[in-house]
């Protein structure tokens, strides 16, 4: 169980390729990382029936597989993902969901951060070449960032860049 009384290095919110690539580089450099999911892990790649232009798989790949094998690796690396908690009973469980209608990149999930950092004026997160946001300490990646092109291969290098930069940010302030 996830108490809320631990005090977490970096805590990432977003269960795509981004998320599942900065949560193991951070996990593996010992921070205590805790990735934050809305719905199972996957992100928007898992909707994709063929992934044809990612490294490693000239035959292409399924979306869904792409995302277990993400999911596999932030595990490997001991990755805290939270699920979902029952208020009542404090237990976590996770809903498993098939074929659902989804949209993509129709509007960032970034809503509850308006306000916080700056954003475009259609509501992702402005950043810099090394993903910092207008707030010291606290990066973007992914499919929220102004300017994302919306491919996996983009989102996991952005991901890396994100990951290293909060080690790196953490090493020199704390």
């Amino acid at each position: 169980m996830i108490s809320e009384d631990i005090l977490y290095d970096c805590i990432i919110v977003d269960n795509g390729p981004a998320g599942l690539t900065a949560g193991p580089y951070c996990a593996r450099v010992k921070m205590n990382t805790l990735l934050l999911e809305k719905g199972t892990i996957k992100g928007q790649i898992a909707i994709i029936d063929l992934v044809e232009n990612y490294p490693g798989f000239p035959g292409g790949i399924s979306g869904k597989e792409s995302s277990l094998r993400f999911k596999e690796l932030a595990e490997r690396f001991g990755l805290k993902i939270y699920r979902k908690k029952d208020t009542q009973t404090g237990e976590l469980s996770t809903l498993e969901v098939e074929d659902i209608s989804t949209y993509i990149d129709l509007e960032p999930a970034t809503g509850f951060l308006k306000g916080f950092v700056k954003m475009d004026d259609k509501g992702y997160i402005i950043t810099n070449e090394r993903m910092g946001t207008s707030v010291e300490g606290v990066f973007a990646c992914g499919s929220c960032r102004s300017g994302s092109t919306g491919q996996a291969a983009v989102a996991v290098g952005k991901g890396c860049i994100a990951a290293l930069e909060a080690e790196k940010y953490l090493q020199e302030n704390f």
